[in-house]
Parts: C-alpha cells; sequence; structure tokens
C-alpha cells in the first residue's frame, strides 16, 4: 500500500498493519444492534459507524477510536487526559491532580481530586 496513511494522516507500515490485525482480529461483533451475552474484553464495530471501536468493560460496552488508544507501555498520550470525578475511593482508578501555590479552590475542583500545595 505505498502512499496509503490512516485517517489520522500516519502513514500505513508493516509495523501499523500488524497492530491493527491484532486488533481487528479481537473483533467478536459487526453488527448495527448492541450486541447481548457478551463477555469482558469482547470488542464491536458497528457498521454506520466503522471508525468506532466499542470494547466491553464491566458488563457495558466503552467507545474507543479505532486508531485512538495509548499502548500500556511507550506510548504517549497527545493531549490531556481529565479524569471522572466521582466518590468511589473503594477502586482504583485515574484522578485529577492540582499542584498549587494557593489553597484547594472548590470551584476549580470536584469530588476525588487531589490538589497538592507547594512552596515557591
Amino acid at each position: 500500500m505505498p502512499g496509503a496513511v490512516t485517517q489520522e494522516g500516519t502513514p500505513l507500515t508493516e509495523d501499523n498493519l500488524n497492530n491493527l490485525e491484532a486488533w481487528i482480529g479481537r473483533v467478536r461483533y459487526i453488527q448495527e444492534d448492541t450486541p447481548t451475552g457478551f463477555e469482558d474484553g469482547a470488542l464491536w464495530i458497528k457498521p454506520s459507524e466503522p471508525a468506532k471501536l466499542h470494547v466491553a468493560h464491566d458488563g457495558s460496552w466503552h467507545i474507543i477510536g479505532a486508531g485512538y488508544f495509548v499502548e500500556k507501555a511507550g506510548d504517549t498520550m497527545q493531549g490531556k487526559l481529565v479524569a471522572q470525578n466521582n466518590t468511589d475511593y473503594s477502586f482504583f482508578q485515574m484522578r485529577n491532580a492540582y499542584l498549587s501555590t494557593h489553597d484547594a479552590d472548590d470551584e476549580l475542583g470536584g469530588n476525588g481530586d487531589l490538589w497538592f500545595k507547594y512552596e515557591d
């Protein structure tokens, strides 16, 4: 595929294609209707929305953009990640962290956020 690029403009290389094949190989559902009776880790592609990849987790489907994911190791996010505010403190999860020389600001943060105050 000389000159071919992904939707994001990244040149298609052998490594990119092998990674894509690994993901496509995990797809269990290709259908319009929401699948039922699935296991965590199952993948679903809706033909009318082919750029969206759905992954099953904790009994429900979550959308991740095909090609828009960060590897578990050795990858760098290209933008900001903002965690969901919640009060579930019994489960490991992503949290927003603020570093400031000022006291915590209730209007800036939310439940579950971490505020670190430091001195100049």
